[in-house]
């Protein structure tokens, strides 16, 4: 049961990024064609059309297959084990059993002696369905502090220019996150790692810094909000630049849920 939960994970994950690819390498190919010289727009547009062609009925192939597989995993969720009593849970978290060592939070505020420390908890798990507002739309950029950053139309490329600007400015604070059990996820794989060969498909951050891009979208965003909850960042400064894939318009939204 749980080797079936991964897999299907797995597998809507790589179907995600598959068409964030594809969707980031369709504007490429639109931005490099040279418009002023008729016989390379031609050629490009060409090109372009032949690629739309073939990309727009494997993404909505894509599409259908990534319902299917969400659908067996609520089937599947729905036929697992209940949870344990919290009674239960409960005496276990008592006894120290499957517990990492707790780290303590930049910025949190230190417990008085012989306060028992909150141990940081990993993240949850995202639910596979899209948030309504992100559905079918892409990011191009963010503004942060009044500043706008661009980036390539893909989550995952945005989501490395939305960690390296972040670090930027609190570099102390992400270089703890690869030790801390706060930045893995429900099934204990790290999000960020001092070396790529750690992560899935690793994002740099730094030199010294690479985060994990394998993600689905929701929790790629809820990384994002909890990074920017840690690091105080004002809600009202935050806000990703975002555009509807089918039609094309844009619209900034605030990161903040």
């Amino acid at each position: 049961m749980r080797e079936l939960q991964s897999s299907l994970r797995h597998v809507m994950s790589a179907i995600e990024n598959l068409r964030d690819d594809l969707k980031a390498l369709s504007d490429t190919i639109w931005a490099n064609i040279d418009h002023n010289d008729p016989v390379s727009l031609q050629q490009g547009f060409k090109f372009k059309q032949a690629f739309n062609d073939r990309w727009i009925p494997l993404d909505e192939a894509a599409e259908a297959l990534w319902r299917l597989l969400q659908e067996q995993r609520a089937e599947e969720e729905v036929e697992a084990e209940p949870v344990k009593p919290k009674s239960e849970a409960r005496s276990k978290t008592k006894a120290g059993k499957e517990r990492l060592p707790e780290v303590k939070v930049a910025g949190a505020q230190e417990a008085g002696e012989g306060e028992p420390q909150v141990p940081e908890e990993p993240m949850a798990e995202a639910e596979p369905e899209v948030e309504s507002d992100f559905k079918g739309k892409t990011p191009f950029g963010l503004i942060l502090g009044g500043r706008t950053f661009t980036s390539p139309s893909d989550w995952g490329l945005f989501y490395q220019v939305f960690l390296q600007e972040l670090c930027k400015q609190n570099p102390e604070a992400f270089d703890r996150l690869p030790e801390r059990k706060a930045w893995r996820d429900a099934r204990g794989k790290p999000l960020f790692g001092r070396a790529g060969e750690v992560l899935r498909r690793p994002l740099e951050v730094t030199d010294r810094l690479f985060a994990e891009a394998d993600l689905p979208l929701n929790l790629m965003l809820q990384s994002m909000r909890k990074l920017a909850r840690e690091l105080q960042v004002p809600p009202d400064s935050l806000k990703i630049l975002l555009k509807e894939n089918r039609r094309g318009t844009v619209e900034t939204k605030p990161l903040a849920a």
